[in-house]
């Protein structure tokens, strides 16, 4: 009878998620959508569903009722900004990244100029394996990337524009 009812405790733990072994073994761990993580003086916030990066500061891409952006202006890089990833990451860390894309949305003032960055991690389970140091570095770097714009909403005050980066190497064309 003993065993019986001690067979049935357990189910009904088990059933009810009471007794989950992960999470006895791992009380400390965070099962959240969004974690913070601080660097210097910024925080970040990690959306693990969206796998979304974005500096707690940032507003412009918050803003979806009044959308202070044009998305249908014509943006070129004045410059490649890979070699902002190669000052950033050593080539062992990019071969430990090597399943990641990283896509950045951005946006700039009518001068080019980026004033906020945010960052979509691709090809990922875990967007952590991006370091908080890292995702800081980038956004410094980014922050004094300038951009051309060729065609510039009149009406809007900042450009929106996307830009992708693959930590695999890809062949070049011939």
């Amino acid at each position: 009878m003993k065993t019986r009812q001690s067979f049935l405790f357990a189910l009904i733990c088990l059933t009810f998620g009471f007794c989950s072994s992960n999470q006895a073994q791992n009380s400390n761990v965070q099962f959240s959508q969004f974690i913070e993580q601080s660097f210097g003086d910024q925080v970040y916030v990690y959306d693990t569903l969206t796998r979304f990066i974005q500096n707690k500061k940032n507003y412009i891409y918050e803003l979806k009722d009044d959308l202070p952006y044009g998305c249908d202006c014509h943006v070129a890089m004045i410059e490649s900004y890979e070699y902002i990833f190669d000052k950033i990451f050593s080539v062992e860390r990019k071969k430990e990244l090597k399943e990641l894309t990283i896509s950045m949305i951005a946006f700039s003032d009518s001068l080019g100029n980026i004033v906020e960055i945010n960052f979509r991690v691709l090809g990922a389970r875990n967007i952590l394996m991006l370091r908080v140091q890292e995702v800081n570095a980038l956004e410094k770097a980014f922050l004094k990337y300038k951009i051309k714009i060729y065609t510039p909403h009149p009406n809007k005050k900042y450009c929106l524009f996307t830009m992708n980066y693959w930590f695999t190497e890809r062949k070049k064309p011939c």
